[in-house]
């Protein structure tokens, strides 16, 4: 336990640093996955409120037909705003593997 404690090896509290990290990536993937699903939402809900004030339109009325601008603006900043935090919280994994200097290949 001594040689564990000196070479730094010791635990950090109830979680271990390794723990903790994996915990937060779940976290902030799961998060991400809320986000682009709530920004497709958004964008579907936005879509179809704008539409549905065209369709409910009667041409008999026209003062019953009001602009639906507003829907769509607003269903639009929510879903670049959320896929925007989507996009921010969780960087997949390249495939491929990163790309060494020359200088840096250690045979």
């Amino acid at each position: 336990m001594c040689e564990m404690l000196v070479a730094g090896k010791g635990d950090v509290g109830w979680l271990g640093e390794a723990t903790l990290a994996r915990k937060v990536k779940v976290w902030k993937v799961i998060a991400s996955v809320v986000c682009w699903t709530l920004s497709v939402l958004s964008a579907l809900l936005a879509g179809a409120v704008f539409a549905s004030g065209s369709v409910l339109c009667r041409g008999d009325r026209p003062d019953a037909c009001t602009p639906q601008t507003w829907a769509l603006v607003v269903g639009v900043i929510l879903a670049v705003a959320f896929g925007a935090a989507g996009a921010a919280l969780h960087k997949p994994r390249s495939s491929k593997p990163q790309s060494r200097f020359p200088w840096e290949y250690r045979g």
